[in-house]
């Protein structure tokens, strides 16, 4: 059985007793880190949490985390991934059978074809 004592989330932290065990409800900007809330901010734009130790964000559709740790503006259309490269820039990797065509939006096969010339 639990007791008080071994239910201690922090100060930014609720523990919450289960008769399996505990965890814990943390604040906005923290999250569960081996049983103690700590600091863990990924933005508005962002869940923020921690997985094996390490702090993940999980952005919202049209966003991506961006070298500061945020989730950032980063919308590269349904067809591609947005990441920020090492220098801090969008970078947009496109689906299997899609290429960048302007301006980071992919485009499929189809209408790259069309931009080809053509050859016999």
């Amino acid at each position: 059985m639990w007791d008080c004592q071994e239910c201690n989330c922090g100060e930014h932290g609720n523990c919450i007793l289960y008769a399996w065990g505990k965890t814990c409800r943390c604040e906005n900007g923290y999250a569960n880190k081996y049983g103690i809330c700590k600091e863990c901010d990924c933005g508005e734009h962002g869940i923020c949490s921690f997985n094996a130790g390490y702090k993940q964000c999980v952005c919202k559709h049209g966003f991506a985390e961006n070298l500061l740790g945020k989730c950032e503006a980063c919308d590269c259309g349904e067809n591609a991934r947005c990441t920020f490269n090492d220098e801090g820039k969008k970078q947009c990797d496109c689906s299997p059978g899609f290429a960048e065509i302007y301006r980071g939006k992919c485009e499929g096969n189809k209408f790259i074809y069309l931009l080809m010339p053509f050859r016999c």
